[in-house]
């Protein structure tokens, strides 16, 4: 026991322990000690090891999402909070600004299912986004059944935009799914010139392609619906547009439905330009409910719904901007 003791106190000895004892190195900006590489090797293998594991837990909660929710079911995932404050929401909201204007019919009167058609598409149709969560508030649910707006198929098909679409209440563009929705006890918003009157829109220039779109005037026939006509206004001039390429574009679109519009803003940025969007919707029309229309009856309600779109057109046109305008019905 006293060797041992000598020997622990002897000064060399101590020093010597001492030595191995000590803290290791700090690193510095020439070098690192060889504990910080040990430490930089556990954090790289356990960045290894938990990632794939994070991100098969987030992708897993991703395809859960995608099976309980579908666009073609006629319910989607509306979420309010989504429509009438997130962020995405309230920026587009305030970039334009987009503005809602409504009859006075749609404000109180008994409760309904409406097919409301909003003109023109426009290059991007932005406005569809944020009038949405305005809608929630101008429309009470007492006058007006909640909707859901019918969106291009392809839209679906791309992540992140799917959510965003289906957050907002849209749902897949399809005849079985507007049915779904409808028998589901749902409203309806349309936008029936679609990528046809998407790839043909210009600055300045009001046209709205209805002349054969009798669909949307058919379905709310056959299932009772009031006809709800809407206007935007500001929505054709939100950017500018190129027609460079537009043979093949335009042939894209009729071949496989789908648009490719070019289109730039301020300072040739892939943004919209600040431009009011002013939607309109007017006054409610009563459809006969006719369960199997004949075709003069459907081209009849149509002409109606034609002459109030011109109509709405004309007493708002020169409130925003429009006074030396006139709708073109192509």
């Amino acid at each position: 026991m006293c060797d041992t003791y000598f020997a622990l106190s002897h000064p060399s000895i101590s020093f010597f322990f001492f030595l191995m004892i000590r803290r290791p190195p700090r690193s510095t900006l020439s070098s690192s000690s060889a504990a910080s590489d040990v430490y930089k090797r556990q954090a790289l293998g356990a960045l290894v090891v938990y990632l794939p594991m994070v991100a098969c837990g987030v992708l897993s909660c991703y395809l859960a999402f995608t099976l309980r929710y579908s666009a073609s079911d006629g319910e989607g995932a509306p979420w309010d909070w989504f429509r009438r404050d997130s962020w995405l929401v309230k920026r587009i909201r305030s970039w334009f600004p987009v503005r809602l204007h409504v009859h006075p019919s749609l404000e109180g009167g008994p409760l309904v299912q409406a097919m409301i058609a909003l003109h023109p598409h426009g290059a991007t149709s932005d406005f569809r986004l944020a009038v949405d969560g305005l809608m929630l508030d101008a429309l009470p649910e007492s006058r007006i059944k909640r909707w859901r707006t019918l969106g291009a198929g392809i839209l679906f098909g791309l992540p992140l935009v799917r959510e965003v679409c289906l957050w907002s209440s849209v749902i897949d563009a399809s005849k079985q799914s507007a049915v779904k929705a409808i028998r589901r006890g749902h409203s309806i918003v349309v936008i029936p010139g679609g990528e046809a009157e998407q790839i043909d829109t210009q600055g300045g220039v009001e046209k709205v392609k209805l002349k054969n779109r009798f669909g949307f005037v058919k379905l709310a026939m056959q299932h009772g619906m009031q006809l709800v006509p809407g206007y935007v206004f500001g929505s054709v001039d939100a950017f500018h547009v190129s027609q460079f390429g537009i043979g093949w574009r335009r042939w894209l679109q009729q071949k496989f439905r789908v648009c490719i519009p070019l289109v730039w803003g301020p300072y040739y940025m892939p943004c919209a330009r600040k431009v009011p969007q002013d939607v309109v919707l007017g006054e409610p029309i009563e459809l006969e409910t006719i369960e199997n229309p004949t075709h003069d009856q459907v081209l009849a309600a149509h002409a109606q719904y034609v002459e109030a779109l011109l109509a709405l057109f004309e007493e708002h046109k020169a409130k925003f901007d429009c006074a030396d305008r006139s709708l073109t019905i192509y």
